[in-house]
């Protein structure tokens, strides 16, 4: 036993003081989602007016074998300008299905590395493209005052509205684009990208399947209403397959999982959660199994794959 004497006496009372009890979890089950005039009203909130594009193509390079682009255009207030990669396939022909990525890991990584395409690569071996728009504060340019000391990047409210609007944004840019398919176009959302992915499904019909890894509904966020991805659940139409370790503590089954799936207005034929005997997050060797079949299955198998 050591035992430490502190002449800091406002210091010690402080450490001393009782902890504050935790936050109250969310009751999916007790809540109700916006009804259709509130849900008018949370929609509106994010309107933009597309602006043109104006692409510059910055950068070509390839990485780990995979053709890819870095490009900036026109963001979605008009003004400011905002970034993609694009990754083409080595084999299959034009156009090409494309895959709309949004990351967690992109939060907390100051630049784009070639590590990062692990994430996706097996995408891209099955003859489709991968898009990813480099989200506000994500990637380049980097913000570190909206992480913490984990790297882990916290998504404050008030730029939900910035984030989705950029993920649309980019399919805009994707329908500029004579070699992607502008009619099978998939959304991919890892941790913050498969927490708000009702969101993002809900406004943007040009998505035409989503499929959400290792997140579901926030337990303990208390959002705004019209960053609430709960009250969007019931507008999404898009076949989505969410998939999650079952015994996930982020995202507890029972409370978080399987009120995603219920509340989430997709048909019943095409809306599926695989929670199995995962780790948490789910690895990518689990993952791939399961995404491509499902791309196939709703967007049709690429020609030679």
């Amino acid at each position: 036993m050591r035992l430490a004497l502190d002449s800091d006496t406002a210091r010690v009372a402080w450490a001393s003081r009782p902890l504050d009890p935790p936050e109250p979890m969310r009751d999916y089950w007790a809540e109700v989602p916006a009804d259709d005039a509130e849900y008018e009203v949370l929609a509106s909130v994010y309107d933009y007016e597309p602006a043109p594009l104006d692409p510059i193509a910055e950068l070509a390079d390839t990485i780990y074998g995979w053709p890819m682009e870095r490009i900036s255009f026109t963001g979605p207030d008009g003004t400011s300008r905002m970034r993609a990669f694009l990754f083409l396939p080595q084999d299959g022909r034009p156009p090409y299905q494309t895959v709309l990525f949004f990351d967690g890991y992109a939060s907390g990584s100051p630049t784009f590395e070639a590590k990062n395409v692990a994430m996706f690569d097996a995408v891209l071996r099955t003859g489709r493209a991968v898009a990813v728009p480099v989200l506000f504060g994500t990637y380049e340019p980097y913000d570190p005052a909206k992480h913490d000391e984990g790297g882990m990047f916290w998504q404050p409210p008030e730029i939900t509205v910035r984030w989705v609007n950029e993920l649309r944004r980019a399919v805009d840019y994707l329908e500029s684009r004579p070699e992607v398919d502008h009619q099978r176009i998939a959304y991919y959302g890892m941790y913050v990208g498969a927490t708000h992915a009702p969101v993002v499904l809900a406004l943007e019909p040009r998505i035409k399947v989503g499929f959400t890894d290792t997140g579901a509904l926030h337990t303990w966020a208390a959002y705004p209403p019209h960053a609430d991805p709960f009250h969007f659940l019931p507008r999404v139409r898009t076949p989505l397959l969410i998939m999650n370790s079952r015994y996930s503590t982020a995202w507890p089954y029972e409370e978080s999982q399987l009120p995603m799936l219920e509340y989430l207005g997709t048909s019943t034929e095409h809306k599926r959660l695989v929670s199995g005997d995962y780790s948490d997050p789910v690895p990518f060797r689990d993952i791939y199994p399961v995404l491509n079949p499902w791309l196939d299955e709703y967007l049709g198998s690429v020609e030679g794959f």
